[in-house]
């Protein structure tokens, strides 16, 4: 079925999309084609085109779920390796796949000219498969792609078949089998809706604040740190409106993602409950970024918290990651740890022991000082004016003060 420059078509119970944005590839072949861009192994990982091209196919079917042996009825393999290696037990393997021919394409100075994985090759165009997936679970706002060659992501506007939900595609991981990829290659993450993604219009969950402001002319540096990096970036999630605390009877705006522990009907909790709730939800997201919301959101839905520390701090800029793998990225670390005494209890009590314990062992591995801050004191000490007296508590006792 095509639709507006997204084509898309089903393999069993799989389904997949194709965009407009191709590749031109010199052959005669016409018609409709699924095939594969088979990635360059570093050299020391296979002996022969046999063992390179049966180490990828496994790797692909382990742990690429775009993959299908389907789609090597054709292969496009690096120049590197001529066609005259093609022994007659690695044709007996490749005939037994579905394959009818090899083709190869150019590999220089370690740059790639073809995306590798899964393909549609359609009238000499070689177009790149994306996995779709529904997102049952109401996590996603806004389903993204980021179209070829552009700077500025696009809405992937594909329909579901269940009720009130809608679809997410997802790149294939192949790429992150070639020994020169980058460190985040293949690795799929989502966004919380207050991260500014070029091209789209952030809503920080509040239908008023998405419909008056405009698309962003810029990714927020922690996202395009990711991207640099090879992270795929596939959505917006959702989040309380203006990153307030709502449980889901209070999500006006938007609906309230749905916590997948129990019955699937816990609360996910407030601020970053998207991203928590999508990465409980769905093993083909790797990771999604948050901001200070985070905390209860991962407790409910029982995912793991990893705090990047960013040198500069921009207001749509500073992060946190809910993972399901390590994310290693490489920064200046900051001059010191800034953490509020206010949450930590007695004086003498077992949770402020166990934090203060914690923070020595993160000044110690990180090797920079910790400063205390006091938000009560603070506002004791300099209380705004519009505050009209109250203390700190009193006047943040409701959710919202108009």
């Amino acid at each position: 079925m095509e639709i507006g420059g997204l084509y898309m078509f089903q393999l069993d119970q799989k389904e997949y999309a194709i965009w407009e944005e191709g590749t031109a590839i010199s052959m005669s072949i016409t018609g409709h084609c699924l095939v594969t861009v088979i990635p360059k192994l570093p050299k020391s990982s296979a002996s022969s085109f046999m063992g390179y091209l049966k180490t990828i196919i496994d790797q692909a079917l382990n742990d690429d779920d775009v993959f299908d042996l389907r789609f090597l009825s054709g292969i496009f393999i690096p120049s590197c390796y001529e066609k005259s290696v093609v022994t007659p037990d690695a044709k007996a393997l490749l005939s037994a796949w579905g394959n009818s021919w090899i083709h190869t394409y150019d590999y220089n100075d370690g740059h790639c000219t073809l995306r590798p994985g899964p393909c549609v090759l359609r009238d000499g165009i070689l177009f790149p498969a994306w996995r779709i997936y529904e997102d049952t679970a109401n996590a996603f706002s806004l389903p993204l792609r980021l179209p070829k060659e552009s700077e500025s992501f696009a809405p992937m506007r594909i329909g579901s078949s269940h009720h009130s939900s809608r679809c997410v595609a997802v790149p294939s991981r192949m790429a992150k089998f070639a020994g020169e990829s980058l460190p985040l290659t293949g690795l799929r993450i989502a966004v919380k809706d207050n991260f500014d993604m070029c091209g789209i219009r952030t809503s920080l969950g509040s239908r008023h604040y998405l419909h008056l402001g405009q698309p962003a002319l810029k990714t927020s540096p922690v996202v395009q740190a990711l991207m640099d990096a090879g992270a795929n970036i596939i959505g917006l999630t959702q989040m309380c409106s203006m990153v307030l605390k709502q449980e889901p009877t209070q999500c006006i705006d938007f609906p309230a993602p749905f916590n997948p522990r129990g019955d699937g009907y816990q609360s996910p909790s407030g601020g970053s409950s998207g991203q928590a709730a999508a990465i409980a939800s769905y093993k083909w997201l790797d990771a999604a970024i948050g901001s200070d919301s985070v905390v209860c959101p991962l407790l409910l839905t029982d995912v793991s918290l990893t705090v990047r520390l960013w040198v500069s701090l921009h207001v749509k800029g500073c992060g946190q990651a809910l993972r399901k793998h390590s994310l290693t990225l490489h920064e200046k670390l900051p001059p010191y740890l800034l953490f509020t005494t206010d949450p930590l209890g007695p004086e003498s009590s077992p949770q402020k022991d166990i934090t203060i314990a914690f923070l020595r062992d993160v000044e110690r591995i990180l090797g920079i000082p910790a400063k205390q801050f006091s938000v009560s004191d603070a506002w004791k000490n300099n209380p705004p004016a519009q505050a009209l007296g109250l203390s700190i508590s009193e006047y943040l006792n409701a959710d919202v003060r108009l």
